[in-house]
């Protein structure tokens, strides 16, 4: 219905032909809604690589996913196979079995994201100690790896060895050479860490680095303010 504030010339008849259409088109746009739900939810889909930044939108859908990825992982020598089975046991949960499947993928297949995610999930169990075990292999076999020397730095931080953090960063940064990106990622990390260590001097520094390569970085301007 229009705003009352139309005239009422503008109101026409809606003709039958016009209406019948109109329910035909609803009816099949909600099928097409209904079946690609359907697809998406699918237990045999393979809803995720395992890889770090890929994710299943909700709990349930990876609870649902579970069965087939079970069958497509058992017994498989297929790396991506087997990271998005233990992935979806760590989305519900299933850290142990998790932690079994990832040190399989990594046992067929060592990669940086495969490492990183393992420690990841023995630091989610607590066994810091295997946790940075496997962070560290995951930058040994990338040392520009970012999701891994971030995690190994704050892991570090928190176990009280905040110096180790401070060289990882800058091991890093020399590593990661001419990508300004990554280079931006982690002389903010590190100013932060500076800046919580109370060496303001030094942290003033390394955010001043962050404006040189992106002065449009909030986080940096903010710490100057």
């Amino acid at each position: 219905m229009e705003p009352s504030n139309f005239s009422l010339k503008r109101h026409k008849k809606i003709s039958p032909k016009w209406f019948l259409s109109s329910i035909v088109v609803i009816i099949i746009a909600a099928a097409t809604f209904t079946a690609v739900k359907l697809f998406i939810l699918s237990p045999d889909d393979d809803l995720g690589s395992g890889e770090p930044g890929e994710s299943l939108t909700t709990k349930d859908a990876h609870q649902k996913s579970l069965p087939g990825l079970e069958r497509k992982a058992s017994g498989s020598s297929n790396a991506k196979d087997i990271n998005a089975y233990a992935a979806a046991l760590r989305a519900t949960g299933g850290l142990d079995k998790a932690s079994q499947e990832y040190l399989r993928s990594y046992q067929l297949e060592p990669t940086a994201p495969t490492a990183s995610s393992l420690a990841t999930v023995y630091r989610d169990l607590g066994q810091i100690d295997k946790a940075i075990e496997y962070y560290k292999k995951s930058i040994e076999l990338d040392k520009t790896y970012i999701l891994a020397i971030t995690q190994l730095a704050k892991l570090y931080e928190a176990e009280g060895k905040a110096n180790l953090s401070v060289e990882l960063l800058e091991n890093s940064i020399s590593a990661v050479g001419s990508d300004e990106t990554k280079q931006e990622n982690l002389y903010l990390q590190l100013a932060n860490l500076q800046n919580r260590l109370g060496k303001t001097t030094e942290a003033k520094k390394l955010y001043e680095k962050v404006l040189k390569l992106n002065p449009n970085n909030t986080a940096a301007q903010s710490a100057l303010h």
